[in-house]
């Protein structure tokens, strides 16, 4: 009998932790996490903590795949902007990752990742061009 009610409390631990939301047609897809707009984390953020492999965006959801190194691929990993927008034709704003958990081991995984970047609109009503910092990958935003 215990080990029935373990077995049902990690399964529901586990369908309540899914980072999934219904779509309009009633199936569901991953959850876009917010970027982050903030000066201060930007600048003080540690290189290098994900490399950038490849990016793409649909309507104001931008997917990458990023390689990261660690014990396992269970990272929190944030996508972050000091806000400054760099004066260009279409204009430029930078990001960089930001590895919450960061595990001092030697595995290197690769990990998709989703970002709401609506919050961009804030700044500029235009289009942009997506930079990463330390990176050659960027990816134009069409509003």
């Amino acid at each position: 009998m215990r080990v029935f009610s373990f077995l049902f409390c990690f399964v529901l631990l586990a369908l309540s932790c899914d980072k999934e939301v219904p779509n309009d047609e009633g199936t569901s897809v991953p959850e876009c996490e917010a970027v982050i707009i903030s000066n201060s984390i930007f600048q003080g953020l540690a290189p290098n903590q994900a490399t950038l492999i490849e990016l793409s965006i649909e309507d104001d959801c931008l997917t990458v795949m990023l390689g990261i190194s660690g014990c396992d691929a269970d990272h929190t990993l944030n996508m972050i902007s000091d806000g400054g927008i760099a004066e260009s034709l279409p204009v430029q704003i930078t990001f960089d990752f930001q590895d919450e958990n960061p595990q001092d081991c030697e595995a290197y995984f690769v990990v998709e990742r989703q970002f709401d970047i609506s919050p961009i609109r804030d700044l500029i009503k235009d289009d942009i061009i997506i930079r990463f910092r330390n990176s050659d990958n960027s990816i134009l935003y069409i509003k």
